[in-house]
């Protein structure tokens, strides 16, 4: 037989090393280029919104202090009745307004608000929805009282 060197030709493995390393630099750069960023911009906004109307409403039950959630077409904050008033919410991140940028809460167009009741008693009202929209993608964020979910928009 020959020599190595005088034959032609790559080995599996170093097939294989090629394809993580040109792997690896595409999730880089997708992640890097923000790939169809606003529809994750869109899912993160709507989850954060339903986490922290959920957080809000667990510790309305828990504290049995009424919290409220006020909200117009580019964004909401959650407030908090206390000393005979509604202030902003004590809770580290959640005391300012929540600014979706280029998510908008669709058919907000006056400000509007919804109290988040401490009392756990069953309610004959629907559940709360709002619909999330950025650019052609929407999403709903439904909330019935005690806790919040997303859902495609109908």
């Amino acid at each position: 037989m020959g020599n190595r060197h005088s034959e032609a030709g790559v080995t599996l493995l170093e097939i294989l090393i090629v394809l993580v390393i040109v792997g690896v630099m595409a999730g880089m750069v997708s992640i890097a280029a923000g790939v169809g960023g606003s529809k994750n911009a869109l899912s993160r906004a709507s989850d954060l919104m339903a986490s922290r109307l959920t957080l809000v409403a667990e510790r309305a039950a828990l504290t049995g202090e009424d919290a409220a959630i006020a909200w117009d077409t580019d964004g909401y904050r959650f407030l908090q009745y206390r000393d005979g008033t509604w202030a902003p919410y004590r809770m580290l991140s959640m005391e300012a307004d929540e600014r979706l940028g280029t998510v908008h809460l669709d058919g907000a167009a006056s400000p509007a608000s919804a109290i988040i009741s401490a009392d756990l008693g069953a309610s004959d009202s629907r559940p709360l929805r709002w619909v999330m929209e950025s650019g052609a993608d929407r999403v709903d964020v439904v909330f019935d009282g005690l806790s919040a979910w997303t859902e495609p928009a109908r």
